[in-house]
């Protein structure tokens, strides 16, 4: 019924980067130096494993205990003392247990050489040579170090999939969130958090960027690049096909791709409905793309690269709080293939240059012939009510002599439409009660409903397949 513009299915019932890599340890001849140490000094104390500095209070100082948005004060530090220093944030110095002090003058902080920071790293992986960086993992471990990290999207339109790339964020694709109210966020451990709103979306690249209601206690993914894939790499897709959460499936990276400057990974990675939105990770645990679409009956399966998204870096520097959103979407109710109730004549016609004729055109309607629905000539009739599309109707120009001609046209119709849409009418009356019969399917918040119709009109049986919204 519905003309396919597209090659590939969107995969709608239907992420990143920013996460620095640790720096790696040094190789095997720089840490052959430090073969049976347990300690790295560092001016004359010891230098512990994960720490980055050490701060020295130069005044009587407050020490707060930090958690997401709230700051409590603990106690005070008095001058003279020395705390080693494991994290930062903005304007704020950790020491640790999520306490944290303020970045100020009344408090010095150092940092060590790089050398001491691979020396700590060395004595901590004595083998020296292999580091998380370097190391190929299995793909179970792939799954471990990720699952807890790609999220089921749910919202009144459908469901997808995305990836947590800060405590705050969510990097999914740009179909699945748009005209999608009331996302929810539902995580492998059963924690379910609202979708504040969309921080950024691109509909050309399929990308965009969710912020969370509230920051959750879950570690991001960590980011690659497709620069360091080849073809035949190995990758693991995590997603959720048909709401099945957290669905695992391997595969290996058949081609790049590049359509409309979009660079593109092709992966013989199982991919499905719900997947839209997941995350494709290479076998050091990286994330290096965005699961998006795939071709039915083939191992043709598609992901944005991960490299797209380095454009909105910037995002995860701001705080939670200070993180912007767009402003939130009129809900579209799509009509007939792209058409949505709201459209102006404008559009509509601008929408259907490449289908048929416009033959007729009054204040109330457009009028499109030399058109054919299941090899059925056919005419479409846009509604409009005060300038605005409201309806389409599709009127098949066949002759039906009779109720019983009718019937059978209306039968075959009926088989045609719920194959074609993989759905079942919800309601079909074959009675002929006022002369008419009906088969019909209801529409939610983003679809019309759609009636299937043949009455009499004119002296004659005709019949007609329209789009409409429920009232």
């Amino acid at each position: 019924m519905r003309k396919v513009l597209m090659a590939f299915l969107f995969l709608f019932s239907s992420t990143f980067f920013f996460n620095a890599e640790q720096a790696s340890a040094a190789d095997t001849s720089f840490c052959a130096q430090f073969k049976g140490q347990s300690k790295i000094f560092w001016n004359g104390v010891e230098l512990k494993p994960g720490q980055i500095g050490r701060l020295t209070v130069l005044q009587n100082t407050t020490l707060y205990k930090v958690s997401g948005e709230q700051k409590t004060a603990s106690k005070t530090l008095k001058k003279g003392e020395f705390y080693r220093i494991y994290a930062f944030k903005p304007g704020m110095l950790s020491v640790g247990g999520g306490y944290y002090v303020n970045r100020d003058v009344k408090v010095k902080y150092e940092t060590p050489s790089k050398a001491k920071l691979d020396a700590v790293k060395c004595i901590s992986n004595p083998a020296g040579t292999t580091t998380p960086k370097d190391k190929t993992l299995t793909i179970q471990e792939i799954v471990s170090l990720n699952d807890d990290k790609v999220v089921l999207l749910n919202g009144n339109a459908g469901q997808g999939s995305g990836v947590l790339i800060s405590k705050s964020l969510i990097l999914t694709n740009e179909h699945v969130v748009s005209h999608n109210p009331n996302l929810t966020a539902l995580f492998i451990n059963g924690e379910e958090v609202d979708i504040e709103g969309v921080v950024v979306k691109d509909a050309d690249k399929d990308l965009a960027i969710v912020k969370l209601a509230t920051p959750v206690n879950v570690k991001p993914v960590t980011m690659g690049t497709v620069k360091n894939s080849k073809k035949g790499d190995t990758v693991v897709a995590i997603g959720s096909p048909v709401g099945l959460q957290n669905t695992v499936s391997q595969g290996l990276i058949s081609s790049f791709r590049n359509e409309d400057g979009v660079s593109i990974i092709q992966t013989s990675a199982s991919i499905s409905f719900g997947s839209s939105g997941g995350g494709l990770f290479n076998t050091k645990g990286e994330l290096i793309g965005i699961t998006t679409a795939g071709i039915f009956g083939t191992s043709l399966n598609f992901a944005i690269s991960i490299d797209e998204s380095f454009v909105w870096k910037k995002y995860l520097a701001v705080e939670h709080k200070s993180i912007p959103l767009l402003p939130k979407e009129t809900l579209k109710v799509y009509l007939n293939d792209y058409m949505y109730v709201g459209m102006t004549k404008e559009q509509v016609k601008q929408a259907n240059l490449v289908f048929g004729n416009l033959a007729e055109e009054t204040p109330d309607y457009l009028l499109f012939d030399e058109i054919s629905y299941y090899d059925y000539p056919v005419v479409e009739v846009y509604n409009f009510k005060n300038g605005k599309l409201e309806s389409v109707a599709v009127l098949f120009l066949v002759e039906l002599k009779d109720n019983a001609d009718g019937k059978a046209f209306f039968d075959e119709l009926l088989g045609y439409i719920e194959e074609d849409w993989d759905e079942a009418a919800d309601r079909v009356d074959t009675n002929w009660d006022d002369n008419m019969i009906e088969a019909t399917w209801n529409g939610d918040d983003r679809s019309s409903a759609m009636s299937l119709v043949v009455f009499p009109k004119d002296g004659q049986l005709v019949a007609s397949v329209i789009f409409h919204v429920e009232k």
